[in-house]
């Protein structure tokens, strides 16, 4: 019943309700598939304490689950727990080993990803390119490059991390060099060409490969509009944008954050008023626009226009205020803000000069948050001022230990 329904939902194009009809029909024929999503959900909104309490109560567990419990504690950071789980697993699959593989090369821990990886038996394709990764990322090009040429099969996403490599730890010769050697010139290895291309500044190359693509998709328009932007080639860009035969909200963002940086914020807010779908980064970077302009009440009516907010959009409101030096505005905005992260903490502590930096500073320790260097800055300055040595003392070894 279900399924004729569903596919009777999907010939008459009402797409959402077979989402619905498909998704109970899943549920049914796999309640665990109930209990993992909800793991995962719980992880995506940082709520940890949830997500390991639901899996501690559910009655019966699967490979997916397991898997649910380590990408859940990766993406927040949790390396150690996750291989916790990962060691506790009754049994592994391919995906459970590239989580924690991937895990590892993403926080910079190389020596424990390679240690991993060595341990695989039968490595895929996205352990290879974890790795590979890993090493790129870390500017370890040349460990990355023995890899690559160790793999037995590589795919696209391996030809472009190492392009990308070469584009930003390399030369353009040895990034062209690779790029030749690639039997298949695909859409992704064009992008990431195009992009090396535009971080270097290589304005003609950039504008002859595109010119010489067979295909084009919208990643490949925004790509030169961004790099066209970048170089200050404010009306090229523009016309790009306009002979664009598909646009996405990328896109139209990369053109408004464009004329923002050369401080056209008339042409953005035209252009972003004619938006035909905005989502929260379009809204941020016109936000974030009219704010680094020092037009902050038009910051604000924006702010207040917007159908959604993230701790971004607060924050950047929040500096608004403390670039205006209004500190008052600033703290009762703190104290309004449903979400806070180390950013609000630090940007309201930099605005201040007297002993509440001070307050401030102990309660955002207190919450688990840590400071950066311009709130450590701030509140060794104040000690300063207020003659508390002890305290500046303090906070000088802090920063020597931390680095900063």
């Amino acid at each position: 019943m279900f399924v004729k329904s569903a596919f009777r939902a999907v010939v008459g194009k009402n797409f959402s309700n077979a989402y619905s009809l498909f998704s109970s029909l899943r549920l049914e024929a796999n309640p665990l598939f109930h209990w993992n999503s909800k793991i995962t959900r719980y992880f995506k909104k940082r709520d940890v304490d949830s997500a390991c309490k639901l899996f501690d109560e559910m009655p019966h567990k699967n490979v997916v689950t397991w898997n649910c419990m380590i990408s859940g504690y990766i993406r927040n950071g949790m390396i150690r727990e996750a291989r916790q789980v990962f060691d506790s697993m009754p049994i592994k699959n391919v995906v459970s080993w590239t989580a924690m593989l991937s895990g590892y090369a993403k926080n910079g821990r190389l020596e424990e990803a390679r240690a991993l990886f060595n341990l695989v038996q039968r490595k895929n394709v996205a352990c290879w390119n974890s790795m590979i990764s890993g090493y790129v990322n870390c500017g370890r090009i040349e460990e990355g490059l023995a890899l690559f040429d160790a793999m037995p099969v590589k795919n696209d996403v391996s030809w472009a991390m190492m392009i990308e490599g070469y584009f930003r730890y390399g030369t353009v010769n040895e990034a062209e060099s690779l790029f030749n050697k690639a039997s298949s010139k695909s859409l992704l290895l064009c992008n990431a060409m195009l992009a090396g291309y535009g971080e270097k500044g290589s304005i003609d190359k950039l504008y002859d490969l595109f010119m010489r693509m067979p295909e084009r998709d919208v990643a490949s328009w925004t790509c030169m509009i961004t790099c066209f932007m970048r170089l200050g080639e404010v009306e090229r860009a523009k016309r790009l944008f306009d002979e664009m035969p598909k646009k996405d909200t990328v896109a139209w963002t990369a053109v408004i954050k464009g004329y923002l940086d050369h401080k056209r914020i008339e042409s953005a807010r035209e252009l972003f008023d004619k938006m035909p779908h905005k989502d929260i980064v379009a809204w941020n970077s016109m936000l974030s626009g009219c704010v680094h302009n020092g037009k902050v009440e038009d910051a604000h009516d924006l702010f207040m226009k917007m159908p959604e907010r993230n701790v971004i959009s607060w924050n950047l409101m929040l500096w608004g205020y403390i670039q205006q030096d209004d500190i008052t505005t600033a703290r009762k905005f703190f104290k309004e803000m449903p979400m806070k992260d180390e950013t609000s903490w630090n940007t309201l502590i930099s605005g201040y000069q007297t002993e509440e930096a001070l307050v401030l500073y102990v309660k955002m320790l207190a919450h688990g948050f840590k400071p950066d260097q311009s709130t450590l800055t701030s509140v060794i300055s104040v000690c300063g001022i207020l003659a508390l040595q002890s305290w500046g003392k303090a906070m000088h070894v802090f920063v020597f230990k931390i680095g900063l």
